[in-house]
């Protein structure tokens, strides 16, 4: 017989947008910031926290291979309970929340730490051909962002599929405007009612010379 699961808490950073406020910070530390928070606000202690699981695709520094046993380990997890990184591309951070349900559902673990963190903005460029030297010719970079984005199987960039989608159910220009510039205006609503304050933790991030709290959704636009 499988357990009730409930999700206890949760918070998240603010979203930035591409090579915004976020850009300096790599994945691994802001997902130990909101793990650390997300615990604390569930009142569970962190020692009771059997399996970690954290959604993340793009590499972009060594540590990240390794993101959920950084951010469960500098939340305070035991270094014995076990930590998973998954990647189902833009559905990762939805996938640890099932895979950490499922493990509760059953009876592996009491409590899991659930979560997903991304900087696409760090993304590396890739090249297979330093590490044994390039004897001659051309040297290619792989831009690791644009390949994540892209069809492994020839169908294109996902911007392209947006695309040949919109054509074949017939979703006109006008329609996505319009569907885009109302999303648009009730985020706005949204941030200037502070509907989003209490699960936002706020990041500092260098603005010049002064270190300053990054608090708010950076791509929604008010006009």
């Amino acid at each position: 017989m499988t357990q009730d699961v409930v999700i206890l808490d949760g918070v998240r950073t603010a979203i930035g947008t591409f090579g915004g406020a976020l850009a300096g910070h790599a994945p691994t530390t802001l997902a130990a910031a909101v793990a650390k928070e997300a615990i604390a606000r569930s009142g569970v202690d962190p020692k009771q926290i059997g399996h970690a699981i954290f959604g993340h695709v793009i590499n972009t520094e060594g540590r990240d291979m390794y993101l959920a046993r950084v951010a469960a380990v500098e939340a305070g997890v035991p270094n014995e309970a076990p930590a998973l990184t998954v990647n189902r591309l833009c559905g990762s951070g939805a996938q640890a929340i099932v895979s950490s349900a499922q493990h509760i559902m059953l009876g592996d673990v009491d409590f899991a730490l659930a979560g997903g963190a991304e900087c696409m903005s760090r993304s590396p460029y890739s090249s297979q051909s330093p590490r044994f030297g390039q004897k001659m010719g051309d040297m290619s970079m792989t831009d690791m962002m644009v390949a994540a984005l892209s069809d492994p199987f020839g169908g294109g960039h996902m911007g392209v599929t947006a695309e040949n989608v919109a054509d074949e159910y017939q979703i006109s220009r006008d329609v996505q405007d319009t569907f885009a510039a109302e999303s648009q205006r009730r985020a706005s609503v949204a941030i200037n009612e502070g509907r989003f304050k209490s699960q936002i933790l706020p990041i500092e991030v260098r603005v010049r010379r002064d270190m300053v709290p990054f608090d708010t959704d950076e791509h929604p636009k008010s006009s």
